[in-house]
């Protein structure tokens, strides 16, 4: 089995949101497909590709590669719903 037809299985698995058992049959077995996965989430392969990527794709489009807490406070105070103070009593 390759290992692109793994990354291939995850990603139809991420994308569709289906049950890994029912990966269809065009691909490896569930079982594998869904260890290789667990691996990956807990040696954070995953997180680190995707900031990889993320850094990439900023740096082609000619932005900083890395966030900066500027657009992040930016973000939340144009949204009304991330200013608001949670209430005390979440049955208000």
């Amino acid at each position: 089995m390759e290992r692109r037809q793994v990354i291939d299985s995850i990603l139809y698995i991420v994308k569709g949101g289906i049950p890994w058992r029912l990966l269809s049959n065009g691909f490896p077995p569930w079982n594998t497909v869904h260890s290789v996965f667990r691996k990956g989430t807990r040696d954070r392969t995953w997180e680190y590709l995707n900031d990889r990527l993320r850094s990439l794709a900023r740096e082609q489009e000619g932005e900083w590669s890395r966030s900066t807490r500027a657009i992040l406070d930016s973000l939340r105070a144009s949204s009304p719903m991330l200013t608001e103070e949670p209430s005390a009593n979440v049955h208000e």
